[in-house]
């Protein structure tokens, strides 16, 4: 299982180093909003029901510096809602709020037109059942990798973060994202790792996965001090459309499995909650300038 929960944070990571490369050429601004639902399932060797939903709201710049250095940074909030009622007792929200910021630099002697080295940086606030920002939550998150890119079509990407705060503090990571032709595109560089057929100029079939992968640190009653993880990935299918050249529209259905929130105090496992596998519907909004 830490083999399976090392895997989901590497996937995490590749998230966190890059993004939108491909729209290096043009300064953009891009804000998406997009919500989650998961139905009410059973908990696994435990009585009562668990039903939580997700909603996210992310806005991204890019510029282009000395006229070639590009600097990607962006604002995210994720907060989950949880209704819980078994006898374990889980936060009623998990809340987590970071800035990324991101610098690709030339190296000496290669051609910087398609390999460069990227710098990661990204402060943020991981908290239970508020949404306060205690300095006892802040975590700061950095990391560095070399980044291949070949005329828009593929893109590599290899490092490593580091984050000192967490169970799992170096994470070493590989990813990649092409480009088939010009309906079928592979992004396997994001923490909604993605597989996407283009149908016309205006709308898209995906196979598409989200990863939960995270801590919390409890900050007030008799958990105090603990670290909950939270585990868990969504698999389905989704449908997007454009309903103009900057505005679209994305719908979604399909499973959420092997979700699990885990408390830990000083490195000791202490109480488990695994919900059964449920299904969700989801959307996602996004608006570019």
């Amino acid at each position: 299982m830490r083999l399976l929960n090392k895997s989901i944070f590497f996937l995490v990571i590749v998230n966190l180093i890059i993004n939108n490369v491909y729209a290096f050429e043009q300064n953009n601004l891009s804000i998406s909003q997009s919500s989650r639902f998961a139905i009410k399932s059973d908990i696994v060797a435990c009585d009562g029901e668990f039903k939580s939903s997700e909603y996210s709201v992310n806005l991204a710049k890019e510029y282009i510096v000395l006229d070639r250095l590009p600097i990607s940074t962006s604002f995210s909030l994720r907060h989950i809602q949880i209704n819980n009622t078994s006898g374990i007792d889980l936060p009623s929200s998990l809340e987590t709020k970071n800035i990324y910021t991101r610098f690709y630099m030339p190296i000496p002697f290669i051609d910087f037109n398609k390999i460069y080295f990227g710098l990661d940086f990204s402060p943020g606030f991981s908290t239970a059942s508020g949404h306060g920002l205690e300095s006892n939550v802040f975590n700061f998150n950095y990391g560095t990798s070399i980044i291949y890119r070949n005329e828009k079509k593929l893109l590599i990407v290899a490092g490593t973060m580091f984050r000192p705060q967490y169970d799992i503090s170096v994470v070493p990571f590989i990813g990649f994202k092409y480009k088939v032709n010009n309906q079928l595109d592979l992004n396997f560089l994001s923490l909604n790792p993605n597989i996407s057929y283009k149908l016309n100029d205006k709308s898209r079939v995906l196979l598409e996965f989200k990863i939960l992968a995270d801590e919390f640190k409890i900050t007030k009653g008799n958990r105090k001090d603990q670290v909950l993880s939270a585990y868990g990935f969504d698999a389905g299918i989704g449908y997007e459309y454009d309903l103009n050249e900057s505005f679209s529209a994305k719908l979604s259905i399909g499973g959420s499995f092997d979700r699990k929130f885990e408390y830990m105090d000083n490195d000791i496992k202490r109480d488990k909650l695994k919900p059964n596998d449920s299904l969700y519907i989801g959307y996602e909004l996004e608006k570019k300038f």
